[in-house]
């Protein structure tokens, strides 16, 4: 009972019975129980605050009996194993069979080793068939109660999210070292006084801790490095650039990337990742100087057109003038064929990279002597020679060695370095060619060598390179578009073979070697070469030209007239094939590009018309004429060539050509 003044008694009433056993009256005593009540209540309090506490921390406590093995559950942890809240005592045994089945034995294990003294702490999964197994970890210990300890006493925590989330971590952490393993990426974390407290790369930790940029790089490079990561330390915005770094005594360039390691909104260091970038780098640095080298050709290609036509122009204008003199007007004409001779070369060079560097070109082999290949560039490149007052030595055994190959190709190789080492000979200079067979090597060795500029050490590596050209005012005074050598690497490779350069430097010459297979040596017929005599041709054709351009069939019909021939002109598809039907042509010389339909679809119907297997069809075009003859889709044509066609391969054609049928 509780008096007025706020203090708490227990009261006991004793009856008091008369010597009749009768009751007389009550006796009633009181004792103060106040601190009691106290006590009693805080321990409610207590009680009603460590629920909460356990509720909060997803926790519950418990204690097992040293003597009896039981255990005493509080009710949340009753809760945390899935028992009903009725149970407030299990056995240690019952205990075990809710702890999942690969962590029973450890945890019966470390149970013992408590029991004799040692600290628990023990992490096991318990099955809860509600809620799935959960991850308890208890700790705790024995407790002395006046005497030998008997009860071991902990707490049990819910870890389960915990472990999920670690469990996260390291499958995260895991895929992130196998990324950087394979990536070619260094990380690198340094404090505010810029050493380093961690570094990752070349797939491990870096042994870098402790130590600084001066201790790790070149001095230049560590300095570099070092303002680098400063500047975004004291302005705390992040910075990236390139660098060049030595790591393990490799030098390679990175691009770097600093940002600062913040912690509870302090700037505490800086992390730089560095991505090795060499590769791109040098492909960038390569691509812009394929680029420069490309815009130089194009500036040097439009320089070498217009060289030839000024003449050419001035050749038509001087015919404009000179009235009936006939000997000035076959001088211009001489001019005119020499530079149209070149342009048409400057254009069949520029086709022939199209073709090798696709893999278009078409190699016609055959067994000839090499001697007839070395005549036909000797004899080529004689004007040459004898304009720029070069002196040309050739030395060709007398042996008939012949060569399984592309004769026009081989033709065309030596042919491209004689051209070039007359170009880059002094008037008066030397060039000299030597053609030796090698039998117990099985090739054969073309050499050509000159006493002119020679090669700069540091351009030797590069003449071979496509549009690659000398810094030398000759090769700009003589003319070329730097492809020359570069068409004769590459046909020399597609017949097997090799070809080097080789200078002592500035003012010593050069040499070029060129080695091809060798079949062996025996005797062969030499190479002819059909002429046709100047005049009109023996057999006379009726001819329909076909272009859309009006100058290109009025000029040729015209000469095709003067050689013996019947010519007539049409400039689109349907004009062609009315005249097919009216005029009954015996060849057909077609342009590709024609604007109503193309050469290809004029042809199949030309073909259609009831003569038309009898006529002999010929596409002359500004394409690519070996290529499109190389399709087995366009084989509408019996003949291909290339504009500006040359008038003798034309004649001589027209008076050979048979339609295929």
């Amino acid at each position: 009972m509780r008096a007025k003044d706020g203090r708490h008694y227990l009261a006991r009433l004793h009856l008091y019975r008369s010597l009749e056993d009768r009751v007389d009256g009550v006796v009633v005593t009181l004792l103060h129980v106040t601190e009691l009540k106290q006590a009693e209540e805080a321990l409610r309090v207590r009680d009603r605050m460590l629920r909460l506490a356990e509720r909060a921390a997803d926790a519950g406590f418990w204690d097992i009996d040293r003597v009896t093995r039981c255990f005493r559950l509080s009710e949340e942890y009753q809760r945390l194993i899935g028992l009903e809240s009725a149970t407030t005592e299990i056995s240690v045994d019952e205990w075990l069979t809710r702890v999942h089945a690969a962590d029973r034995e450890r945890a019966s294990a470390l149970l013992e080793r408590a029991f004799a003294g040692d600290e628990l702490d023990l992490r096991v999964r318990m099955v809860d068939p509600c809620r799935g197994d959960r991850w308890l970890w208890h700790t705790g210990r024995l407790e002395d109660e006046d005497g030998p300890a008997r009860r071991l006493s902990g707490i049990a925590i819910d870890v389960t999210c915990r472990r999920s989330t670690e469990a996260a971590l390291l499958v995260s952490e895991e895929r992130f070292r196998s990324a950087l393993k394979t990536a070619p990426v260094i990380i690198l974390n340094q404090d505010r006084d810029l050493r380093y407290t961690w570094g990752y790369g070349f797939g491990a930790e870096m042994d870098v801790v402790g130590k600084t940029d001066a201790a790790l790089f070149a001095p230049e490079e560590a300095e570099v490095f070092r303002r680098f990561k400063a500047e975004v330390i004291d302005s705390g915005v992040g910075a990236a650039m390139d660098l060049s770094l030595s790591f393990g005594g490799v030098r390679r360039m990175y691009e770097v990337t600093a940002d600062l390691i913040v912690e509870e909104g302090t700037a505490v260091g800086v992390t730089c990742t560095a991505v090795d970038v060499t590769a791109s780098r040098t492909a960038e640095l390569a691509l812009r100087d394929a680029d420069r080298r490309k815009d130089e050709f194009l500036a040097t290609l439009a320089h070498e057109l217009r060289n030839p036509l000024a003449p050419i122009r001035a050749a038509l204008d001087i015919q404009k003038l000179a009235g009936d003199d006939r000997e000035l007007i076959a001088r211009t004409w001489e001019k005119m064929d020499r530079q149209l001779v070149q342009i048409v070369r400057l254009v069949d060079d520029l086709m022939d990279v199209g073709r090798i560097t696709s893999g278009r070109i078409p190699l016609r082999l055959e067994v000839f002597p090499i001697s007839s290949a070395v005549e036909a560039a000797v004899e080529s490149t004689r004007p040459l020679f004898e304009r720029l007052e070069r002196q040309l030595v050739a030395d060709v055994r007398h042996e008939e060695v012949l060569l399984h190959a592309d004769h026009a190709r081989v033709t065309q190789v030596i042919t491209n370095l004689l051209q070039n080492a007359a170009k880059f000979t002094r008037t008066g200079g030397r060039v000299d060619l030597v053609v030796r067979a090698l039998p117990l090597e099985g090739r054969v060795e073309i050499r050509v060598r000159d006493d002119g500029v020679g090669i700069d050490a540091e351009m030797l590596p590069l003449v071979f390179d496509l549009y690659a050209q000398s810094p030398t005012t000759l090769d700009r005074a003589h003319g070329g578009l730097g492809i020359g050598l570069s068409l004769v690497k590459r046909l020399v490779e597609l017949h097997g073979g090799t070809v080097i350069g080789r200078s002592a430097g500035r003012g010593r010459g050069a040499e070029f070697v060129v080695s091809l297979p060798w079949t062996g040596r025996v005797s062969a017929p030499s190479h002819p070469l059909a002429s046709v005599v100047p005049g009109r041709d023996a057999l006379s054709r009726r001819m329909l030209i076909v272009d859309d351009n009006p100058d290109v069939t009025d000029m040729l019909a015209e000469v095709l007239r003067l050689v013996g021939h019947e010519a007539s002109r049409a400039h689109d598809g349907a004009s062609a094939l009315r005249l097919v039907e009216e005029w009954a042509p015996q060849i057909v010389i077609l342009d590709i590009g024609l604007p109503d339909m193309d050469g290809y679809e004029t042809g199949r119907r030309i073909r259609a018309t009831p003569n038309g297997s009898e006529i002999v069809l010929i596409a002359m075009t500004g394409w690519d004429g070996a290529s499109l003859a190389d399709d087995p889709g366009q084989r509408v044509f019996d003949h291909y060539l290339t504009k500006p066609a040359d008038l003798m391969e034309l004649r001589r054609l027209v008076q050979t050509a048979r339609p295929r049928s």
